[in-house]
């Protein structure tokens, strides 16, 4: 019962034959490793670090030790006189190096900020630091912090000097709630509830859609389809996922709407930058540009 290709008959006994306490830990301790279960931890033992896990270690771990070098290095230069005096002008002065160190200090400072962040990740996610269990989903975990932040967000509120319809304060805040309210069906289990699972598909689909109408606002008012203003988005959208892919050992599908995102943003950007470009400077009063190409790109 406890070999390998009986790995799940020693789950099956427990069930059916009433066992000691001590049998069913040693028996879980043996078939926990096997069966892999997803309500618990205790006794599955962590999945190795993979080559790609261990290069982006490798590379954090070197970011955070350049970052000490580089404070270690500004340290050593402020005690000694970081200014030196000019004596035809009579000014103070930087030597050289101590701006380039502290350029240099601020990209160092954010990977080591990120490098931390990651490094919480993967203990909370991929290591047995913390036990892991099955979500349990009841009314209040879900409805109490959903009321609490609406009451919350009653007393913070300004006034908008856009008039309108679906303008860029209206657009963000509709997403900020959307992304308070997803959060909290993540964290509370509540996908087992039906009702808040169809609601929350539609707040999904309300996200893309908002995404999609600010990347065409931008095309449509400002015209500007350069290669920079494409790799600005791309990146935006993606360095943050495919960071936790690599530490992680996730793949890119895993983190489902930031592809469907970027899909959507690149079907967006050619339909807009492909010929005829009707921007809003062209086609500002005329209906019949607005008419063909609609019909065009439909």
């Amino acid at each position: 019962l406890l070999t390998m290709h009986h790995g799940t008959l020693c789950v099956m006994s427990c069930v059916s034959v009433s066992c000691p306490q001590g049998t069913m830990v040693l028996m879980n301790s043996v078939c926990n490793k096997i069966l892999k279960p997803i309500d618990g931890s205790c006794c599955h033992p962590p999945p190795p670090a993979t080559t790609v896990q261990l290069l982006t270690a490798c590379f954090f771990l070197a970011a955070i030790g350049g970052f000490l070098a580089l404070n270690v290095l500004c340290s050593e230069r402020h005690r000694r006189g970081k200014h030196m005096a000019d004596v035809e002008s009579g000014e103070d002065r930087k030597p050289a190096g101590a701006n380039a160190a502290a350029t240099l200090k601020v990209p160092f400072h954010a990977v080591c900020k990120l490098g931390l962040i990651m490094a919480y990740f993967y203990l909370c996610d991929r290591a047995n630091v913390f036990m892991k269990e099955q979500k349990f989903y009841t009314h209040s975990t879900f409805f109490i912090p959903l009321i609490y932040i609406v009451v919350l967000g009653v007393f913070y509120n300004e006034n908008s000097k856009e008039t309108k319809l679906l303008n860029r304060e209206q657009t963000d805040e509709w997403k900020g709630w959307m992304q308070l309210v997803i959060l909290i069906y993540h964290i509370s289990g509540a996908s087992a509830f039906i009702p808040v699972y169809m609601h929350v598909r539609v707040l999904v689909a309300a996200y893309l859609f908002q995404t999609g109408y600010g990347h065409f606002s931008f095309f449509w008012l400002k015209g500007d389809f350069g290669l920079y203003r494409v790799c600005q988005v791309l990146f935006r959208l993606n360095f943050l996922v495919v960071v936790l892919c690599l530490v992680m050992n996730r793949s890119y599908q895993f983190y489902y709407f930031v592809p469907l995102v970027t899909f959507w943003f690149a079907v967006i950007y050619v339909t807009l930058a492909m010929w005829p470009q009707i921007l809003q400077k062209k086609a500002n009063g005329n209906i019949c540009i607005l008419l063909f190409s609609f019909l065009l790109h439909s």
